[in-house]
């Protein structure tokens, strides 16, 4: 059986705050972490069936501080767990 296919696609990524020699380091660090978290088994499960999202919403909050690679798995953690939380 073939592995499921995820495709995320991210039109606006806003980083207030973040200075622009963190960012390139910080969005590699977010896909990664993305790419890592949603290829481990049972995200496919969790996804639950085929469904698009047109936004993916969450409280405004501080970013933990940290090194840009840090923030960016913590970004990915609470993408990967947004999108596997069941669609309304």
């Amino acid at each position: 059986m073939n592995a499921p296919q995820v495709h995320v696609t991210i039109d606006r990524l806003v980083l207030r705050g973040v200075s622009g020699d963190r960012r390139d380091a910080l969005v590699a660090a977010l896909t990664a972490g993305l790419r890592q978290r949603l290829a481990a088994p049972g995200a496919s499960q969790a996804l639950g069936a085929s469904r698009r999202r047109a936004a993916l919403a969450a409280a405004p909050s501080r970013a933990p501080s940290g090194s840009a690679a840090s923030l960016g798995q913590a970004f990915a953690g609470a993408l990967a767990a947004g999108l596997c939380e069941r669609a309304p």
